[in-house]
This record gives structure tokens, sequence and C-alpha cells, in this order.
């Protein structure tokens, strides 16, 4: 069977037009995997930030609340000191 040029060119257009058409459909389908992807770390990296913030928040207040409980020791380093001296 000898095949003229047409029927050949129309054989790899045709090849040409299936490999494309699954090129762009694999393409599409990495695209939107990858939008699901940004999201998903998206919120995982708010979610951080969060708790970081909170934890920072916190670490904070301990830090205060230390230092109101030195107000109540006042009269102890008072009592310390003086009796040091003597």
């Amino acid at each position: 069977m000898d095949f003229t040029t047409t029927e050949i060119f129309y054989v790899m257009f045709v090849i040409i037009i299936l490999v494309g058409g699954i090129f762009f459909l694999v393409v599409r389908k990495l695209i939107v995997n990858n939008r699901i992807l940004q999201d998903a770390l998206s919120k995982r990296q708010s979610q951080a930030t969060i708790i970081g913030r909170i934890t920072a928040l916190g670490d904070i207040h301990q830090f205060i609340g230390d230092f109101a409980i030195l107000s109540e020791y006042d009269e102890l380093i008072m009592l310390s000191t003086t009796s040091r001296q003597q």
C-alpha cells in the first residue's frame, strides 16, 4: 500500500492535534492542582501566623505578670536588703 503525500500529511496533522489536546488537558489539570495547593498553603500560613501572634501575646502577658508578682514581693526585698546592712 502506497500512501500519498496528502494522506501522510492528514495522519500527521491528526496525531499532532491529538498530542496537543492531551498536552493541553494535562497542563490544565496541573494548573488546577497548583491553585488548590496554593490555597491550602496560604490557609496553613495564615493559621501559623495567627498562632505565632497568640504565642507572642501570651509571652508578653507572662512577662508582664512576672513584673506584677515582683511588686507583691517588694516588702520582702526591702526587708532582705535592710537585714543585710545591719
